[in-house]
Order: structure tokens, then sequence, then C-alpha cells
């Protein structure tokens, strides 16, 4: 459905590091395939990665990975710049479940109805550890994730 209807959707990978740089590929690459199938398709993937503005793309930006409010402001503009938006999936990317920018962008998913989320990671939730900020807000994140969807 979002493919087909591209000037009211949005699919946006979110993630910090590493991640976050294999996102804008899958973007980039999503994009280009549609644009070969369709001309003058507008984007319908689109990649935030923690950072981007300071040259996370190509260098490692520290601490980018922890702001969780940048994470939902970051994504909050992503959506202001597609004004027929009507629909979005949002696909959180962090190995170990404890990337605040990533829990902040999933976060901003719940608000509204008409957005969908998942979150990939590669850590099994019960080896996270609660001894770090970040953990505890992407942990909380989660949780709040599981009582909106029950």
């Amino acid at each position: 459905e979002n493919i087909r209807h591209p000037y009211e959707s949005a699919i946006v990978l979110v993630g910090c590091g590493t991640s976050g740089r294999l996102a804008s590929i899958v973007a980039h690459a999503f994009n280009a395939v549609l644009a070969k199938r369709k001309k003058n398709t507008p984007q319908v993937f689109h990649a935030l990665l923690a950072g981007q503005k300071q040259g996370a793309f190509f260098r490692s930006v520290e601490n980018a990975e922890d702001n969780f409010e940048l994470g939902k402001s970051d994504l909050a503009n992503l959506f202001k710049s597609k004004p027929k938006l009507r629909r979005a999936i949002v696909i959180g990317i962090s190995c170990g479940f404890t990337a605040a920018y990533v829990a902040g962008a999933l976060r901003l998913t719940w608000e509204n109805k008409h957005y969908a989320s998942a979150v990939v990671g590669f850590n099994p939730l019960p080896q996270q550890q609660d001894d770090t900020q970040d953990t505890s807000l992407f942990a909380s994140a989660l949780t709040t994730a599981r009582q909106l969807a029950q």
C-alpha cells in the first residue's frame, strides 16, 4: 500500500552507526528500484541516521545514538517534509536494543494510529542490562509498545 501511494506514504529505516549507514544504503537502493519501474516517483523509502547532520555517514559521531529527543524530532521533521503524508512504517534498528535515538523515533510513531512500527535487534531482551540510561530508555519504549499493542 505504501509503495502504491508514494505521495501519501513513507517507509523509514532508523538506525545509529553501522545500522544507520546500512539503512541509508538500503533506502537509496529500494528507491532506485522503484524509480526504474516508474519514472518521477517520489521517494518512498527514507533513512534516519543518528548524527547524520554532523557527517555520521562517513565518520563516527560520538554519543549521537544517545539522544532520544533528537530521534523524535528528526522523524517529525521528515514527516513534515511530506505534506500529504497519511501513513508510515518506521523500522527501528538497534543491535543491542539500547539506542535512545531509535527509541525516540519509535515513540513518535505510537502517537499516531496511521503509523506502524517495528524494531529489529540482535540481543535477546533478557540479556539487556538496565544499568545505563540508554538501555532503560529503550526498555521503557519497548514496554510502552507492548502495552499499546494489547
